[in-house]
């Protein structure tokens, strides 16, 4: 299930028999096309009280909410709650052209705030008034996280690592090293992401940056991301984006492999996958023996969105063509971070497309030494919260971090976990 919203999808109340709103000023669509929400959020308080615009002003609370929602933070989750609440249940409001919308975005804003109860009513609603079909996982997922019952021999404490800006795409070496990739060195953006590598140190019980073991010129490159080691530290997977010069946006995501030789690390070597304009490669993921590297693409041939492929080793930088892990793990949505336990037994992968908690869900299958999956099933709590939850690594299947926006965390935050079982 996804929280994804199309952008304009969002702005359609103003060009369904309102499109003079955007003649006149259109700056805050602009903004929330490129994806700056909050000052999206701004630039419609600022007009909503200005005389030309207060036939708008419904539409205009409307889309404020929207920005809020797509910045999910637990404070502006209540106050988007709070918006939709109010037009939910004015009827003087019933008539609006949005009004059925804010029906369905009341419900995903408290079903984020894990009221699943009166989600499940209003996307009830929603679909009963439009037919629908694309609210049902919605509808499955409240069932789903009304049944599930929590586990209480499980801990999950937010890790020292995590900074005021997004943390994710985790990757682990060891018991005591731990990769990520973060955009807290983006201070101007908050979007260009760098890789990270921590050790953690028993005397003083804090995690330490340890860039020098990266390659030097690994956080030169722009959208760098998904960080991949082997055990002992001597390969690098990762994924980069393109940059269009023109619009300064983000392009295709491409794997890349760096080799360590003698403690001197090699030059970017372009993992041979069948690249295309608007197909990305990302979330490598390298098997204990090293003979597989899995990944998530976009790539034709697929299910859906993004779906998990492999790879198999030929020879040194030689693979076979991709191989989808086929319709038991991938769906219509997203499945992303595969991660396959030490043990070569289980893949845990995110996904949006399988019923869950939220929006990205944790889930794994059983797997043979050819990658064979069995039956797939959600993690459940505390793993999954109603937000996103990815990118799941742990040595033992014990203890072990996942990256989560869940209310409480900054942005994206890194999450510890621990199983209590003696």
């Amino acid at each position: 299930m996804s929280f994804k919203i199309f952008k304009i999808f969002l702005f359609l109340p103003f060009f369904c028999g309102a499109q003079s709103f955007f003649e006149l000023d259109t700056k805050a669509k602009d903004f929330y096309d490129e994806g700056k929400y909050i000052e999206a959020s701004n630039e419609l308080k600022k007009i909503k009280y200005k005389d030309k615009f207060k036939a708008y002003k419904e539409e205009i609370n409307f889309l404020i909410g929207v920005c809020l929602f797509q910045n999910p933070n637990q404070r502006n989750l209540k106050k988007s709650s709070s918006i939709f609440k109010r037009i939910r249940y004015s009827e003087r409001l019933e008539n609006s052209s949005f009004y059925i919308q804010n029906i369905l975005f009341y419900a995903k804003t408290i079903h984020r705030l894990g009221d699943f109860n009166y989600a499940l009513k209003n996307y009830t609603k929603y679909k009963e008034l439009t037919n629908d079909n694309s609210v049902d996982l919605y509808i499955n997922s409240c069932q789903f996280a009304i049944e599930l019952k929590k586990v209480n021999d499980i801990s999950l404490v937010k890790s020292k690592v995590s900074s005021r800006e997004d943390d994710f795409d985790l990757s682990i070496v060891n018991d005591k090293f731990l990769v990520l990739s973060s955009t807290k060195n983006d201070i101007k953006e908050k979007t260009d992401s760098d890789i990270f590598f921590y050790e953690f140190q028993n005397n003083s019980n804090k995690w330490i940056n340890r860039d020098d073991l990266l390659h030097k010129k690994i956080n030169s490159f722009t959208h760098i991301q998904n960080p991949a080691f082997n055990f002992d530290k001597s390969l690098l997977y990762f994924s980069k984006a393109s940059i269009d010069k023109k619009s300064n946006s983000i392009g295709d995501f491409k794997l890349f492999c760096l080799r360590k030789d003698n403690e001197n690390w090699g030059e970017p070597i372009l993992v041979p996958l069948p690249y295309k304009p608007n197909k990305s490669f990302k979330c490598p993921h390298l098997s204990v023996d090293e003979e597989t590297l899995l990944f998530s693409s976009n790539m034709d041939g697929g299910y859906g969105g993004y779906d998990i492929w492999m790879i198999k080793r030929i020879s040194k930088d030689k693979w076979t063509n991709p191989i989808n892990l086929g319709l038991k793990v991938n769906t219509s949505g997203d499945e992303l971070y595969p991660f396959i336990s030490e043990s070569n037994q289980r893949l845990y992968f995110s996904s949006n497309g399988h019923v869950g908690i939220g929006g990205f869900d944790i889930f794994y299958t059983d797997i043979d030494n050819n990658l064979n999956t069995s039956i797939v099933l959600n993690l459940g709590y505390p793993y999954n919260s109603p937000n996103d939850d990815m990118s799941y690594i742990s040595l033992d299947g014990n203890k072990g971090y996942i990256s989560s926006n869940r209310l409480g965390s900054n942005k994206f935050d890194i999450y510890m976990f621990e199983s209590n079982q003696k």
